[in-house]
């Protein structure tokens, strides 16, 4: 498994908090994930202490993201925005 920086994007004060996901590699596995297409995450904003939940995409199968797919709203750097939602 590979890591990949992703921001979340606080639901409350909009302040982006970096979070690493692990990415699955192997085509095998890839496959088995695209069966359940999508994973719920939580993350504690690092501006205001709240509590956001986040989906990403079980496997990163080299598919660009599409904007408001998963709550996606572009990228900081070559890094994946998403947005966070009350947890």
């Amino acid at each position: 498994m590979a890591e990949e920086q992703i921001w979340v994007r606080c639901y409350h004060c909009g302040g982006d908090t970096a979070y690493t996901v692990q990415v699955l590699e192997d085509p095998d596995l890839i496959a088995e994930a695209n069966k359940n297409p999508s994973i719920d995450k939580s993350v504690t904003c690092t501006y205001c202490g709240y509590l956001n939940i986040f989906t990403i995409p079980a496997s990163w199968d080299g598919r660009p993201l599409v904007l408001d797919d998963d709550g996606f709203l572009g990228y900081n750097q070559g890094q994946p925005i998403v947005q966070g939602k009350r947890g």
